[in-house]
C-alpha cells in the first residue's frame, strides 16, 4: 500500500503552486483523504499533513475544502505534528492563504465543540463521595406514613 501512495504524497518541498490540472488534483486528494478516512492507512504523518497543507494553498476551492478535512482528520490522530508543520495563526497568513484561514476557524469551531463536550461530560458524572438523590417517585414509595 505505501508504494502506491508514494506516488500521491509529495515530497516536503513541494508547495502547492497551482499547477496540476484541477481535476487532477482534487482526485489525488480525495484519494489521500478516503486512504484516511476509510482504511487509517498512515503512509507517514509528516508526509500528509504537508500533502494536506499543499492542498490548503491550491488555486482550487475544491482542493482546499478536502485538504481541510485532510487536516482536520490528521489533527485529530496527531495534533502536534500537524501543528508543528502548520505556519502558525497571524493576520498576514489568515489574509495570505484563503485555505488556511478555513482551517483555523474550523479548528477553533472542533476546539469549541471538544470543550463544550468536555464540561457536559462532567457536569453528568457525579462527584466521588456525594450521594446521588433518588427520583422523586422513589421517594415517594419511602414515604413513612405507609
Amino acid at each position: 500500500m505505501s508504494k502506491f501512495l508514494t506516488a500521491f504524497i509529495p515530497n516536503a518541498n513541494y508547495r502547492g503552486q497551482g499547477k496540476d490540472v484541477p481535476k487532477q488534483a482534487v482526485a489525488r486528494t480525495e484519494l489521500v483523504h478516503f486512504l484516511v478516512k476509510e482504511l487509517n492507512d498512515f503512509y507517514s504523518m509528516k508526509d500528509l499533513t504537508h500533502f494536506a497543507l499543499s492542498a490548503v494553498k491550491h488555486t482550487s476551492p475544491a482542493v482546499r475544502t478536502i485538504g481541510i478535512k485532510l487536516l482536520l482528520r490528521l489533527y485529530d490522530k496527531d495534533p502536534k505534528t500537524v501543528m508543528r508543520i502548520v505556519p502558525e495563526e497571524t493576520p498576514a497568513v489568515r489574509k495570505e492563504f484563503v485555505g488556511l484561514k478555513n482551517f483555523y476557524d474550523e479548528l477553533d469551531n472542533l476546539e469549541r465543540r471538544r470543550k463544550e463536550e468536555r464540561k457536559a461530560a462532567r457536569k453528568k458524572k457525579p462527584m466521588p463521595g456525594f450521594a446521588v438523590d433518588a427520583p422523586d417517585d422513589e421517594k415517594s414509595d419511602r414515604d413513612p406514613d405507609n
